[in-house]
């Protein structure tokens, strides 16, 4: 589908949501931790559209063969009859969970396109499912209408920011960052695992791999081996401590290994960089 086609479409989406003379059927909408008895049977389909916003936690799934992970501020959003599965890992995720159709004044029903629509860091769209969630539980007078307004409101957030993603390779958050880095800055002489950094910003090892080495310029692994060379550095200036202790302190079981990774980074062996500084 040709940008031009996909621009239309979208409109076209737009403007038959703001017609009142086209039915928009909910058939659920919840927030809540999802329980961890729930069970989905495998290759779903539904007649409804289906969009989760992950708030806390991770989700898990298949959608039409292929894998998908959702994370805290992912957004999805599913057309209807695409076979899919999710599973519930521990601890279960807090959603927001929306089945709708939108129906023709002929009865035919109108699709958001043809393909899911997975956001990250959508946290916009929370504010705005917010909205609509305290407007469908409270059921206030004229509630019909301002609900209607807010799903308008909801389709161009998701249209904007689908178009700012195709456009940009995803990162860390300004946020997700500055937990990571407040996690090392807090974690001493031992600093996290990768797997640990991950879990802070609710992400699936695998993919805040992914997005760390965009961010920066690095994996994981080599970007704390780094980390705590520059520590040793620091420790080999500031203290009378052997090197034997340093690397201890440092989390190394094997001297040697300390000192061949120092000299990788710094250029020379630990002993002739405390000696030359």
């Amino acid at each position: 589908m040709s940008c031009r086609t996909v621009v239309a479409a979208a409109d076209e989406w737009l403007e038959r949501l703001a017609q009142p003379s086209h039915t928009l059927d909910i058939a659920l909408f919840a927030f809540q931790r999802v329980v961890p008895t729930f069970r989905m049977r495998p290759g779903r389909v539904i007649s409804e559209h289906l969009l989760y916003f992950i708030a806390d936690g991770t989700f898990e799934g298949r959608v039409a063969d292929q894998p998908t992970q959702l994370h805290s501020g992912s957004l999805f959003l599913l057309p209807p009859a695409i076979p899919h599965t999710f599973w519930i890992p521990s601890p279960p995720p807090v959603t927001y969970s929306f089945r709708f159709r939108l129906r023709a004044p002929n009865g035919d029903d109108v699709h958001f396109g043809d393909r899911p629509i997975t956001l990250h860091d959508a946290w916009d769209a929370m504010a705005i499912l917010d909205q609509m969630y305290r407007e469908y539980t409270e059921a206030a007078e004229h509630y019909t209408h301002r609900f209607r307004a807010l799903c308008v409101l909801l389709s161009v957030e998701v249209l904007r920011k689908r178009s700012q993603t195709q456009h940009t390779e995803r990162r860390l958050s300004p946020s997700q960052r500055l937990r990571i880095l407040d996690m090392v800055l807090a974690s001493g002489e031992k600093l996290p695992t990768p797997a640990e950094m991950a879990r802070r910003v609710g992400l699936s090892p695998t993919y805040f791999s992914r997005l760390f080495t965009r961010t920066f310029g690095a994996p994981p692994r080599t970007w704390l081996k780094r980390e705590r060379v520059r520590r040793g550095a620091q420790l080999l200036m500031e203290t009378d401590l052997s090197v034997s202790e340093i690397a201890q302190r440092l989390g190394y079981h094997d001297i040697f290994l300390f000192s061949r990774q120092f000299k990788e980074e710094m250029g020379c062996g630990p002993t002739a960089y405390r000696k030359s500084h």
